[in-house]
């Protein structure tokens, strides 16, 4: 699976800005549905601790609340066309998984805009 939090080029310092800009992003975003999304731990891989936060939402809004999922992937920015790509692409993968890969790419791609422009 690829990890999309780690850049192969750029200091330790602005690796570790990189995250926490994401993380306040992912804050930001679930938090305005109530959904509590927090800081993995030092060490561990962030890529991997924040698929294993934020699946069980994505899995969850699947089952049992489409008002939901449909207010967190507008909120992220995701429309219908990318989420189709991301599934046809990936069809032996959970939908959820594909999904939750899809909303952290998608939070990545927007902070290293954001920081791309307003420098």
């Amino acid at each position: 699976m690829e990890n999309p939090f780690l850049p192969e080029s750029g200091s330790e310092a602005e690796k570790q800005a990189l995250l926490q800009a994401v993380m306040d992003q992912l804050i930001k975003d679930f938090g305005r549905f109530g959904l509590e999304i927090v800081q993995p731990p030092p060490g561990k891989d962030p890529y991997t601790a924040l698929l294993s936060q934020i699946a069980p939402c994505i899995e969850n809004a699947l089952r049992n609340n489409d008002v939901l999922l449909t207010g967190i992937l507008y909120s992220i920015d995701l429309n219908e066309g990318q989420v189709r790509k991301a599934l046809a692409s990936q069809p032996d993968r959970a939908y959820h998984l594909v999904l939750t890969d899809l909303i952290l790419k998608r939070e990545l791609q927007k902070v290293v805009l954001r920081r791309k422009y307003s420098s």
